[in-house]
């Protein structure tokens, strides 16, 4: 939400729902809840690029500047998904006796596998002033904590 525009925040809201109501309709009426679950996919596959497009139009944003924003966390997704989707994963996942287990393991692989890939992409970017920066020196003030009580024992 565009902090002090609430007319931006409801003309995205509204073309949201636009777009988003007649898909259900028409959707769920032909495949049930599943189509349900597709017009939402379409709808909110298009909605980031729409907001996207007016947020850098209103604060005057240049494209490269918000697509160098999002290139991590979108290669990192990707990369997530493909490795959690691949065949030798699968196995592994599936030979677990408990659903609540794979959940969980599928959930933890998932965020490291998240983790990592934006720390590296961070280091390779030569490491900007960015979230990652301060979430790096708090990791390392932490890791310094447990030496220095380490140290002590």
């Amino acid at each position: 939400m565009l902090v002090g525009s609430p007319e931006l925040t409801f003309i995205t809201s509204s073309i949201k729902i636009v777009i988003l109501l007649p898909l259900v309709v028409c959707f769920s009426s032909e495949w049930g809840l599943e189509g349900a679950s597709y017009a939402y996919l379409i709808t909110y596959k298009f909605v980031p690029f729409m907001h996207g497009y007016l947020t850098s139009k209103y604060l005057d944003i240049k494209f490269r500047a918000y697509f160098s924003c999002l290139i991590r966390p979108v290669i990192s997704s990707l990369l997530m998904y493909f490795v959690l989707s691949t065949e030798w994963f699968q196995n592994i996942i599936f030979n677990l006796n408990s659903e609540v287990l794979s959940l969980l393991m599928y959930s933890a692989c998932g965020a490291a596998i998240y983790f990592v890939t934006i720390f590296l992409l961070w280091v390779v970017v030569r490491r900007p002033d960015s979230v990652e920066l301060k979430v790096y020196k708090i990791l390392v003030a932490l890791l310094d904590k447990i030496i220095s009580r380490v140290d002590i024992l």
